[in-house]
């Protein structure tokens, strides 16, 4: 097993320490963290679903829709990656 593979299971299995620390976060920054943290673990749909309450919470969905797109994409294509058992470049273009 290569270094890379034990340092990502390591960072998601305190991320998914820290993670369950959170309940129902409503305020912008603990969403903030919340998403960031489900990233890590790999629960990319809900990640993303996170990403929305951030924005509500925010602002308007309307002001606030660019906000962590960079994120959002990001785990959009991981989800697809994971699902379509594609490669990272194809699931990021189908994320698009």
């Amino acid at each position: 097993m290569s270094d890379s593979v034990i340092l990502e299971r390591n960072i998601s299995g305190i991320a998914a320490k820290i993670a369950s620390g959170y309940k129902q976060p409503t305020k912008p920054d603990s969403l903030e963290r919340q998403f960031k943290l489900e990233i890590l673990t790999g629960n990319y749909k809900k990640s993303v679903a996170t990403i929305e309450k951030y924005r509500e919470a925010f602002a308007n969905r309307n002001f606030a829709c660019t906000r962590f797109i960079n994120y959002e994409i990001y785990a959009m294509a991981k989800d697809i990656e994971q699902n379509d058992r594609i490669t990272f470049s194809d699931a990021l273009n189908k994320a698009f």
